[in-house]
């Protein structure tokens, strides 16, 4: 497996670029693609993050978590995304199940039912 872990910009004060969350890349080509596009006096660099970070994918639908807005939500850890999503996801130690996919709200076929093999993703390529 390649490797896994995001990319971001960081300008020269070590800040992360933030333009309204804080983009992830899935390689350093990319976030350099994407540094090249930013207008402006401030020059921002790729910079590897030290940890993989965490998608949710429901094991059902395989709906990944917050892909129908501008990107995917990246967590830092699963704690951190069960805590995000209580109340509205249904974690369990087997499964993860979105708001459509929860016990009695799923409108799939039996057989469809648990199809997805991933139920935690980490980086999936910055999609």
């Amino acid at each position: 497996m390649a490797d896994t872990t995001c990319w971001v910009l960081t300008n020269s004060d070590g800040e992360d670029l933030d333009q309204d969350g804080i983009p992830h890349f899935p390689s350093e080509k990319h976030a350099e693609e994407e540094a090249a596009k930013i207008e402006g006096d401030e020059v921002f660099k790729p910079r590897q993050l030290d940890h993989p970070c965490v998608i949710v994918a429901c094991s059902c639908c395989e709906y990944i978590y917050d892909e129908d807005e501008d990107g995917v939500c990246h967590f830092d850890n699963l704690a951190e995304a069960e805590q995000a999503l209580a109340g509205h996801w249904k974690f369990t130690r087997d499964e993860a199940l979105c708001d459509e996919c929860k016990p009695g709200t799923c409108d799939r076929s039996a057989d469809e039912h648990g199809s997805a093999e991933a139920l935690f993703l980490i980086n999936d390529g910055g999609r």
